[in-house]
Order: C-alpha cells, then structure tokens, then sequence
C-alpha cells in the first residue's frame, strides 16, 4: 500500500504479540475441562483483565435484567492472579 502511494524507504518490524495470538487461533487447543463448563451455554472469556474491567463484567454479570445473557457462562482470567486479587472479583459477584 506504500508503495502506491509513492513510499519505498519501509521495513517491517512484525508484533511477536500479535504473531503468537495468531498462531495459537490457528492451532487451538482443546481444553476437557473447559469443554465440559461451557456445555452448550454460550462462553464468555476476559482475558488479563484488570479491576476496572473487571468492575464493569461483574456489573454485567449480576445484572438480572439482562434476560439475554442467562445461559452465559463466564471465565474471567485476571492479569493479576494474587490471593487478595481473586477474592476481590469473587466479592464482586453475586
């Protein structure tokens, strides 16, 4: 796309992030006990999440006026996963 516009002095420095999360779309693993959780409900994952996000989920989770959401099941997988942090989110939720 540069190159049409007239820009050839490039390089390409590529985002091992986003390669890795790529590959592992492309090769995912199969998790029993995550398979057997989810059923046939719909999963929600949030992944390295943070407080304020995780104050938004569990506001979203308790909410029983979301009728289309009954049936979700939810993981939830902090980027912090201390002791004090995990008892927070379990708080948080009805």
């Amino acid at each position: 796309m540069l190159q049409n516009i007239g820009i050839t002095n490039v390089e390409i420095a590529p985002d091992t992030r986003f390669d890795t999360v790529a590959n592992n779309a492309q090769q995912p693993k199969q998790l029993p006990i995550i398979a057997h959780f989810k059923a046939h409900n719909t999963l929600f994952v949030a992944g390295s999440t943070w407080q304020p996000d995780e104050q938004l989920l569990a506001e979203l989770i308790n909410n029983t006026q979301l009728t289309h959401l009954i049936g979700f099941k939810w993981v939830l997988v902090p980027h912090e996963v201390g002791e004090n942090h995990l008892l927070n989110i379990e708080q948080m939720l009805k």
